[in-house]
């Protein structure tokens, strides 16, 4: 979760090379501190956090199909191929 966080990709952004195509170095990330807590405090928070993520991956999915049927009906509905009741 921390290599998704705001912080962790701001420094990857700051620290990334390349002109065309920006990217990381793996000698960045070695040398970037990363607290790790201990696998008991780990296990607990992924057994609190997992349907949560769970929920949020399904939520994404339904989304991403709600999206493409506006984006399929839309242009129907504006040209009048489709009456709402």
């Amino acid at each position: 979760m921390y290599l998704k966080s705001d912080e962790f990709v701001k420094k990857a952004t700051n620290n990334s090379a390349g002109s065309i195509f920006k990217g990381i170095r793996s000698n960045t990330l070695l040398k970037m501190k990363i607290v790790i807590p201990p696998k008991k405090i780990m296990d607990a928070f992924s057994a609190k956090v997992s349907c949560i993520l769970s929920l949020q991956d399904k939520l994404a999915k339904e989304s991403l199909k709600l999206k493409e049927m506006r984006d399929f009906l839309l242009p129907l509905l504006m040209n009048g191929q489709v009456k709402i009741n």
